[in-house]
């Protein structure tokens, strides 16, 4: 399998190192690292263009991968064994596609790696992209009564137990939005940062838009997070936040798409 890792001196990042964890959780394969021209499958993270630059002749299959739709150019079906896509706005990038192929970020299947969910523990989790951890407002967030700060550098089942221990959870993390929707966490979304190298709107709209209630995203901008109490910033997701319905029946999809 493929995923993205990181050059040093990032350990790793849980959302693109999700995928072997839930494929051995969930299908019982045994998982090894592969680069994209000698890899069998490349699923969670937007990895579909740095594979398609280096895959060569190979042909591995995506299951719930996605685009960066920085780009408006369409990208042959043909140059994968597309199995399932992360959203509507990847798959409206790719030429002469199944229109009935599987949509869903596979991330939503991390309730799996937590079974039984862990007792709550902490009132708010902050979920920041590897890029934004060493941020100095994360630092302060941090010092705040009944907030701690989930480590994404640290193994994805780590992360995702984690995240399952806080009751409502902030994210500029796309995978920690994810995994708190798998698990039933109340959460929304906050942009800690500029950095372009984190991917900007499109993968969250991307996303979002395999739900029937697409605009169920909750975003809260930073000076807001900055000025209010963890108790505030609490009752403001709780307030605002839509369970996905149809949660259940997009995992199921991506479960049967999975190529056997």
């Amino acid at each position: 399998m493929y995923w993205w890792r990181p050059d040093p001196p990032y350990r790793g990042n849980f959302g693109d190192e999700l995928g072997p964890y839930l494929v051995g959780a969930l299908f019982g394969l045994r998982v090894e690292w592969a680069e994209p021209d000698a890899c069998e499958i490349a699923t969670v993270g937007t990895v579909i263009e740095m594979m398609l630059s280096s895959k060569g002749e190979n042909r591995p299959a995506l299951w719930g991968s996605g685009l960066f739709l920085t780009a408006t150019d369409t990208i042959s079906a043909g140059e994968f064994q597309i199995a399932a896509l992360r959203g509507r706005l990847t798959r409206e990038r790719i030429a002469d596609l199944d229109s009935d192929v599987a949509l869903g970020d596979p991330g939503l299947l991390a309730y799996v790696l937590v079974e039984p969910l862990p007792r709550k523990q902490h009132e708010l989790g902050i979920v920041p992209h590897f890029l934004d951890a060493e941020l100095p407002l994360v630092a302060q967030l941090r010092g705040r009564p009944g907030v701690t700060i989930v480590d994404v550098t640290k193994p994805a089942p780590e992360v995702v137990r984690d995240i399952a221990r806080c009751h409502y959870v902030l994210s500029s993390s796309l995978h920690g939005l994810v995994v708190a929707d798998s698990i039933g966490t109340p959460n929304a979304y906050v942009p800690l940062s500029n950095d372009p190298r984190i991917g900007g709107s499109k993968k969250f709209l991307d996303y979002y838009s395999v739900f029937t209630d697409p605009a169920r995203q909750v975003i809260l901008p930073l000076s807001e997070v900055m000025s209010r109490d963890t108790a505030s910033i609490t009752s403001e997701i709780e307030r605002r936040y839509r369970v996905p319905a149809d949660l259940k029946a997009i995992a199921d999809r991506l479960v049967k798409a999975f190529p056997g």
